[in-house]
């Protein structure tokens, strides 16, 4: 009995390890992109608005679901990754000197602890359900509607576009066949008028929030 249990117990272990490795990967990755989006918003206008968005965290986490093994493994790394994110995002802030903002970053690291698993899932998925792609893309699409509709600072066009190539991009490229990829764009639609409200909804907050 022993002898045959012996296997699996070893691919439990197996297992294990590989999923910790994703983990710890998908962290450091979260942290490197924590502190660059810091640096970027002191290079330039247009980098700096850039990163001051979802969109691009956005992609990371999904791409980061996309590479996992398992759905589990999925969201485990997207929150992973976005939770390291924010952190080193914040400390690398307040190191530089440019003050604090507790009620931002904090409002920041529950999102990513809320949606950071669904973002992993949902890049897991996206490759065998049209749904769970055309989730992806609307969320980004409807950043780029909301940041269209505001007509705020010309550097902001640069969001618009990452965010409108990488919506077209995750419907067009990631589902596995020509069927799912049709639907997933016939989805994006609508989709993006849900996607809208997220920024909607999480710009009110950010600012009842911000002092």
């Amino acid at each position: 009995m022993a002898a045959a249990e012996h296997p699996s117990a070893s691919s439990r272990g197996l297992a294990l390890v590989v999923g910790l490795r994703a983990v710890v990967a998908a962290t450091v990755v979260g942290l490197a992109a924590g502190v660059c989006a810091q640096r970027a918003d002191t290079a330039a206008a247009w980098l700096g608005e850039l990163t001051s968005y979802a969109g691009p965290w956005l992609l990371i986490a999904a791409a980061a679901g996309i590479l996992a093994s398992s759905r589990r493994e999925a969201a485990t790394r997207g929150a992973a990754l976005l939770l390291a994110g924010v952190a080193s995002y914040y400390v690398t802030f307040v190191a530089a000197g440019q003050g604090h903002a507790p009620l931002v970053a904090f409002a920041w690291l529950v999102a990513a602890i809320v949606l950071g698993p669904a973002i992993g899932a949902a890049g897991h998925l996206a490759c065998r359900m049209p749904f769970a792609a055309a989730a992806l893309a609307g969320v980004l699409a409807g950043e780029a509607l909301f940041v269209t509709l505001e007509r705020v600072h010309p550097a902001r066009w640069s969001i618009v576009a990452f965010d409108a190539l990488a919506a077209l991009a995750i419907v067009t490229v990631v589902p596995a066949d020509a069927g799912r990829r049709r639907r997933a764009l016939v989805l994006l639609a609508p989709a993006a008028v849900m996607g809208l409200l997220i920024p909607l909804c999480g710009g009110l907050l950010l600012r009842a929030l911000l002092p």
